[in-house]
């Protein structure tokens, strides 16, 4: 595992990686985490599982709107509703419920040369990633 992973609101996961580029269509992203054995983290197993973004942190073309504004966009649809469920009240049960990680089963890589295929960025229930 890399050294120096910081996984701050993801207990128990050793190393976590986010989505480079926003999926086109959407706007969105993904954080995944792994564990010690270099397992992913599933949100069904452990509060400290992979999670969607509704709101990719760098924000996507056109730039112009929500959920695509850099840093606003992740904020107001993913740190505030994660703030407010699991570390203000005590409803993260709640959350993760509806935050269900993706275990990337479908994804597809682009390859060598190319963009990312067309079709294959995140979806709003985030089971293309």
């Amino acid at each position: 595992m890399e050294k120096g992973s910081v996984c701050t609101y993801h207990p128990g996961a050793v190393h976590c990686v986010r989505s480079v580029q926003a999926s086109p269509r959407y706007g969105a992203g993904q954080q995944c985490c792994y564990s010690r054995r270099g397992v992913q983290v599933l949100t069904e197993d452990s509060a400290g599982g992979s999670t969607p973004d509704r709101g990719h942190d760098w924000g996507a073309p056109p730039y112009k709107q929500p959920p695509r504004i850099p840093g606003f966009s992740h904020w107001l649809y993913d740190v505030l509703s994660f703030y407010s469920c699991c570390l203000w009240a005590d409803r993260c049960a709640v959350y993760l419920k509806r935050r269900p990680s993706s275990g990337c089963q479908r994804y597809r890589p682009p390859r060598a040369g190319t963009s990312e295929p067309k079709g294959s960025g995140l979806s709003p229930n985030f089971g293309s990633f």
